[in-house]
């Protein structure tokens, strides 16, 4: 809101811990500037401050007092938001519309994060959309971060609506499930990490959900296979939004009461969508699948200061080219396959990783995986697993061999996977999003060796 009054562009970053992460996103900002003079205060806690003025770091920084939680004891960050209705008189300000307020950077999974110039109507308009599909009057949890502009979607609606949000810090197993039950959460907004261990963790049996009827997610696809995993174990239904930073963020919304399995639901309002052949340009009917191209109100300005990056993400009648492949059936509902980039072409054939990783983790033993482009005797390109299983240490764990054979079960000849790498953890961003690219890095550089 101080962003907004100074006629400022706000820019949220994670809670960073490093200043190499700093730097990069405060060269970034100078660079989009005529001057050197855009980046001039930095809102952060005691910790990154302090290491900033060691390290010399040009900006100003103002250090703000968190306000951590305490049970009925009050703090002293919120005293100083309380005091603030009784220490200032607060007004109302007409702005432009098409006034740039935020420059969130985009997540970063494909390349290096761009700078994201959203205006004040694109925020407006999807906080008025997603409010036409998400129900008022219930509270509701929020555990994706609010650096992301999926958390700070949540924010906007959640004003629009006069919602509160039960918010955690961060993902912690105890606590998470705990808030659930203690404060009787309808609807909880979740990244797709937490997705899965609602649908696995053995902690999840020890806690009373039955307040709970949704959980959302975005920032990427979830299977049907995992949704009715969770179904079936809770109870509980999945909901999936689809969006991205670009789309300020949401384009599609799984409604409570027309869903269908592995849907990202159907588009919210006054949003337009072009499903387009990669090959041929052309448009296609509905169950083909396609590039997924949107053109609406949330539709952001474009890139801060890339023209070239301009060029390539619009159509010349102002379609956002998505780089995501899917298709809309005859009912209006959005499927969301996976990242044109990241297919996996097996004999002529594509593969999407997402469809491999929904049947992967319907698998009782894998905590987690990722699919990726790996490479066999021959130089062909095949499927490749990195796995993460529930118990790495025991003696009856899978084998590769046996994990190969469980996908081929499932699915055609042509979409098998053909190799399998036990892995710790997968790669994931700060806000839950797979970091497929540092494993397809890895693996690439294993051949090219």
């Amino acid at each position: 809101m101080t962003a907004i009054h100074k006629k400022a562009v706000y820019v949220q970053q994670v809670r960073l811990h490093k200043l190499d992460e700093l730097a990069f996103y405060g060269d970034k900002l100078l660079a989009f500037s005529e001057s050197d003079t855009t980046l001039s205060v930095v809102w952060s806690g005691s910790k990154i401050a302090d290491l900033a003025k060691e390290e010399g770091f040009r900006a100003k920084f103002k250090v703000f007092t968190p306000c951590k939680y305490a049970g009925q004891q009050l703090t002293r960050g919120m005293s100083v938001l309380l005091d603030l209705e009784t220490k200032y008189d607060f007004f109302y300000e007409r702005i432009d519309p098409n006034l740039k307020l935020m420059l969130p950077f985009s997540s970063g999974t494909t390349g290096n994060p761009k700078g994201v110039g959203l205006s004040a109507k694109n925020l407006l308009a999807n906080a008025l959309q997603v409010s036409h599909v998400e129900p008022e009057g219930e509270n509701f949890l929020g555990l994706v971060p609010f650096f992301h502009i999926y958390g700070m979607m949540l924010i906007h609606l959640s004003i629009l609506q006069s919602k509160s949000i039960v918010i955690l810090p961060r993902f912690m197993p105890d606590t998470f499930l705990n808030a659930l039950a203690t404060y009787k959460i309808r609807t909880a907004h979740i990244a797709p990490p937490a997705v899965l261990f609602l649908a696995h963790h053995p902690l999840v049996e020890e806690f009373d959900l039955t307040s709970t009827e949704f959980v959302v997610s975005g920032g990427a696809p979830i299977g049907k296979q995992v949704e009715s995993l969770v179904h079936k174990r809770l109870g509980l239904n999945v909901k999936q939004i689809y969006g991205m930073t670009e789309l300020s963020p949401a384009v599609n919304y799984g409604e409570d009461h027309t869903r269908k399995p592995g849907s990202a639901g159907r588009l919210v309002p006054n949003t337009e969508l072009r499903v387009r052949c990669m090959n041929t340009d052309r448009d296609l009917p509905p169950n083909q699948e396609g590039e997924l191209m949107y053109r609406g109100p949330q539709v952001m300005l474009g890139y801060e200061n890339n023209h070239e990056a301009n060029k390539n993400i619009f159509t010349e009648d102002g379609f956002l080219r998505t780089g995501d492949i899917g298709y809309i059936d005859n009912d209006g509902f959005v499927f969301v396959i996976d990242r044109a980039k990241e297919l996996i072409k097996y004999k002529g054939h594509q593969v999407a990783p997402g469809e491999l990783e929904d049947v992967l983790n319907h698998h009782p033993d894998i905590a987690d995986c990722c699919c990726v482009r790996g490479q066999n005797a021959q130089g062909e390109e095949i499927p490749k697993a990195f796995v993460v299983l529930q118990q790495p240490d025991s003696p009856n764990r899978p084998t590769p061999q046996s994990i190969m054979d469980y996908v081929a079960e499932h699915v055609a000849p042509f979409k098998k996977v053909r190799e399998v790498q036990f892995i710790d953890a997968i790669p994931k961003n700060a806000s839950g999003k797979m970091l497929r690219r540092q494993l397809q890095e890895r693996e690439n550089r294993l051949h090219n060796a």
